[in-house]
Order: C-alpha cells, then structure tokens, then sequence
C-alpha cells in the first residue's frame, strides 16, 4: 500500500473519531464551553477530511482547490480553541468577538483568491517521494500572519486550560489534562512542518489529528472524559428550586442553573458576564460581603443569599448566590402584620369603650344627683337671693357635664337608642344640604346619591350625629378651595373588605347582616400622617387647637352600637376618606 494512501486512511479514521467527539461534547451538559468544544472537533474532522482528501489526489490544480476549502477548517480552530478555554477557565467574554475572526476571515479570501496575488502561497512545487509525488506549498507573507495568530490563540488557550487545571479538584485533573493534550497534539505537528523540519511537502500534521482521536478515545473509555465533570452536582445544582448563581470575587458569573436562567428570561448566562448584567436589581443591594436580605424589585420580592466558596487552602475563590422569590409569603407577612395591629386596635378601642362606658354611667348617676338636688335648691331659693346664682351655675356646669358624658357613652356604644327604620337618603340629604351653608365659602360639597332610597336600622339623631361629624370634620381639613364627596349606596357585606375596617367585636355587635347601607366622606385636604392616623379614633384626641376631640371617637362609639363597621384611609397630599357600614333596613 503506498504510504499516500495510508495517510489517508488514517486520517478519515481520525476525521470519523472527531465527529465522534464532538457529537459526544455537544450532548454534554454539564461541561463548560461545550458548544466550543464540539464546533472544534467539527473543524478539526474538516481539516482531517480535506487532508485525506488531499493525500489521495493526483492532480495538483485539485490538491490547490482541496488546499483552500482546508483553510475553513484550519482558521476556525483557533477562535474554537480559544473560546473553548474561555468558557472551561470560566473567563469573560470578550467586548468585540467579531474581532478574532478577522484574521481568519481574511486568510480564506486570500485562499481563494491567491493566483491574484500570492500573498498565501507564492509557488507550489511538486516533490517525487516513494510510489506518490508531494506538493510542497512555498508560503508567502500572510501566512506568517495567519501562523502568528493561530500559535497566539493556542498559546492563551493552553495557559488559560494550565490555571483552570491547577484550580480543579484532584480527582477531576486528570481528564482536563487529557482533553489539553489531546487538542494541543496536532499543533505540535504544525509547528514541525511550518518551521521546515520534516521532509518537503510532508504535513505530520494529519498524523497528530490521529494521535488526538487517539487520547480522546482513551479518555472517554479508560477514564470517563467529559462525565467525571462531577454530574451529581451538576444534577443537585439544576434541580435547586431556587435560582443559584456562582459568581467570582470581581462579581462575574461563573456558573448558573435552570432557576436562575428562568428568573432572567430564559436564556442561557454568558459566562464572565457581571452580576449586574445578568441582575438589573443587583447594583441596590449592599456590597458583596452582605449575606442575607430581602430585596425589593417593582412588586416582586427575592431573598438573597451569598455563600462563600473556598478553595482547598482555604482562601475564598467565589461566591454562592441563592434567590428565592419571596413575593407571596412578604404579601402574607404585611397581611399577617396588619391583621395583628388591626386587632390590637380593635383590643385597645374596646378597651376603652370598656372604660369610657362605666365611667360614663358612674358619673351620670353622679349627675344625676347634682342636677336632681340643685333643681330641687334652685325651687326653694328665691330668684333675688344670694345664693340663686350659684345653685344655676352649678346646674349649668352639671347638664355639661352630662353632655359630656352622653359623648362618652356614644364612644363607648353604650347610649340608649331608637332603632327604627331610617330613609338615610332623606336624612343625608338634609344634613349635607344644612352644612353647606357653612362650608360653602370655602370649600364645594358633592352629594351622590342614589336613585332608590337607601333604608338603614338605627337611632336617626345617632346617625345625623355621625353625619354631622363627618362633614365639618372634612370642611376642616380642606381648607380652602377643597372639595368634600358624601356619597351613600347600598351593598352587599364583603368579608375582606369588612376585615379592614374598625367594629365591635362582640357577639351582639359584629357587623353580620348581608346588606348595609353605605355612606363614603372624601375630602381632598392635606391627608393624615400615619401616625396620627392611629389615634383619630382616641378619646379626646385632637389635632386641633381648641376642642374636646370627641368627635371621631363618638362616630365610632355610634358606628359600634348599630352593629356597624368604619374605615378610614389617608394618603399625604391627596386627601382623606371615611366610609360607614350601618346594616340596611
């Protein structure tokens, strides 16, 4: 057999092996820099390809043509190689990858192109060997250029694999050095026929891509290549249901998983690529050090985690990042937080209802006392004498005081009332039409009502109360120019819409009854501070300079003693409302 047509075989052997491989790196998930890996077995069994070819032709102007189809396979290599050893070393992408396939792009046209210039090639001699004759290929000055680049990119490639070896486990060493030996083969034998020390016409390069084939088979037979990449943890790691991402100590994501390729979009996370690329939200959090926190992103919520990663003398090499969405338990954290201060609020206004309604009904039997014995004084005193004056100032002062303590029963829900069916429409308009002509000077009252009346079951003088109250608490606010909304309609109970409000939580007095009457009074003023917001219902508490700041807090009292429900929301700058649930008629 003439050796031309050995050296063919064996190479379509290699071409075949490499094809081989990089189906077999292609289906590897877990190794880093697959992709890479795969399209440079598929350039190395082009080269492999065309050599066989080559060897195996007569004709020199077919061995030219077979020589610049080559150069396809032969330029890509080293942009593969390179970029494999980028993504193996966990390195960052570069800024402008267009650029590495300059050189290469240019040589091919030059190829193709070459009788035109020579800058490849500048003659071809034909050299008589045993049984064949070799073409020998006499380079020109851009070959050097291509030679320069491709011996570059191998040179980094192979120092970049040397560091990512030296970081590896011990038990993972091994394969990462068979996989460098078995790409960096081939080039040895370049370099040999590139620096003319083999015969003439000569390429031991073909017979390296058989001795790569060679290491390749040996390390996915003898030592398992390409599966000792540790697939339990790659496998532990995808199946984490929490986005995990490894990032290194200038903050450049190293690796990733399903969950935290999902929560970006999808897509696959260059690797190299900053944090703050990948996670637009990333530049809010503290700096790296910080180990736990919630982050808060529109209306989304992540808990975040940064582990340590150390190498095995201990020095930190990377950081671990967990994200867990958390949107759903923080909305039922703030539930669970206003329910807690809603109920310690409707504890503390029973508390004081409690405390209100017996003071209230000591002292009026006090008053009772007082008023009973100076009417009886007041009979028995002629209007001249001396002491008349005192025993009316003393009367006066007492019916106050009973007034007062007619406002703390109201507070408390404890004053006696007539419940009747009331038209709240008519009584509603009644009052808004009488306050308007105090408020109209400063401020615009709308009255919505609806078509239909609306029936309530209660004491009407108790609700005219609360309506006056309401009102002129709003007149207060706006100020000037401010517009006030009293607007009544009739509902259905709605369970969550109640759990926000303020009632009595006894058995009596819990708001129970399928429909009620609804009454909503929006002003436009300044709005309440969150503070003062959870006090508008306390007894004798008041922003204002003078008064007994009662008022609110009998509207509650009133409110809870019709087996009713109020809530108030403010927001600073936009205003204040109130809305009323009086169970209907």
């Amino acid at each position: 057999m003439a050796w031309n047509v050995a050296q063919a075989l064996i190479l379509f052997g290699s071409t075949a092996l490499a094809i081989w491989v990089g189906i077999t790196a292609f289906q590897r998930q877990s190794l880093p820099g697959r992709s890479w890996l795969g399209w440079l077995q598929i350039a190395i069994a082009f080269w492999g390809a065309t050599s066989g070819l080559h060897a195996l032709l007569d004709s020199t102007p077919q061995r030219i043509v077979v020589s610049q189809f080559q150069y396809f396979g032969i330029m890509a290599l080293p942009v593969c190689w390179l970029e494999f050893a980028r993504e193996y070393s966990r390195r960052p992408p570069p800024s402008l990858p267009w650029l590495m396939w300059l050189i290469p792009a240019i040589t091919v046209g030059l190829a193709f192109s070459n009788s035109s210039h020579h800058l490849l090639w500048r003659e071809f001699r034909e050299v008589p060997a045993e049984g064949f004759v070799r073409l020998q290929y006499v380079h020109g000055p851009w070959f050097a250029v291509a030679a320069a680049f491709t011996y570059v990119a191998l040179a980094i490639g192979t120092i970049w694999m040397f560091l990512a070896i030296r970081q590896q486990p011990q038990q993972y060493r091994l394969q990462s050095t068979i996989l460098s030996i078995a790409l960096v083969i081939p080039w040895i034998g370049n370099l040999l026929y590139v620096g003319g020390l083999v015969p003439p016409g000569l390429d031991p390069t073909p017979i390296g891509f058989a001795a790569s084939g060679a290491c390749f088979a040996i390390g996915l037979f003898r030592y398992d290549l390409f599966d000792l990449v540790p697939v339990a943890r790659t496998v532990l790691f995808d199946s984490l249901g929490d986005a995990a991402l490894v990032i290194d100590r200038e903050g450049r994501v190293v690796d990733s998983n399903a969950a935290a390729r999902a929560l970006t979009g999808g897509a696959e996370i260059p690797l190299g690529l900053p944090i703050e690329k990948v996670l637009r939200w990333w530049h809010t959090r503290p700096r790296l050090g910080v180990a736990d926190e919630v982050v808060h992103v529109g209306a989304r919520a992540f808990d975040v985690q940064l582990r340590p990663v150390l190498d095995p003398t201990g020095e930190l090499s990377a950081w671990l990042v967990l994200i867990r969405d958390v949107t759903e338990r923080e909305k039922t954290d703030a539930q669970r937080r206003a329910l807690d201060h809603r109920l310690m609020e409707q504890q503390r206004v029973e508390s004081l209802s409690l405390l209100a309604g017996g003071l209230a009904h000591d002292f009026r039997s006090l008053l009772q006392g007082i008023i009973g014995n100076a009417e009886l004084a007041a009979v028995h005193c002629p209007d001249n004498a001396p002491l008349h004056e005192s025993i009316m100032a003393i009367n006066t002062a007492a019916e106050r005081a009973a007034e007062l303590v007619s406002r703390m029963q109201d507070y408390a829900g404890r004053r006696p009332q007539q419940s009747e069916d009331v038209d709240l429409s008519a009584v509603t308009l009644d009052m808004v039409t009488l306050l308007q002509r105090s408020t109209a000077r400063h401020s615009r009252t709308i009255l919505d009502l609806p078509p239909g009346a609306v029936h309530a079951k209660g004491d009407p003088t108790q609700l005219r109360q609360v309506l006056l109250n309401l009102v002129n608490n709003a007149a207060e606010a706006v100020k000037d120019h401010g517009t006030i909304t009293v607007r009544l309609m009739e509902a259905t109970g709605d369970a969550s819409e109640l759990s926000t409000a303020t009632f009595d939580n006894t058995a009596e007095r819990r708001p129970a009854a399928d429909t009620f009457a609804v009454l909503d009074v929006t002003d436009t003023g300044p709005g309440i501070d969150p503070k003062t917001l959870s006090r508008v219902f306390d007894p004798y508490f008041s922003t204002k300079a003078a008064g007994r700041g009662l008022g609110l807090s009998a509207v509650l009292g009133i409110v809870r003693g019709h087996a009713g429900a109020i809530r108030i929301q403010s927001e600073l700058g936009v205003g204040t409302s109130f809305r009323i649930w009086i169970p209907a008629a």
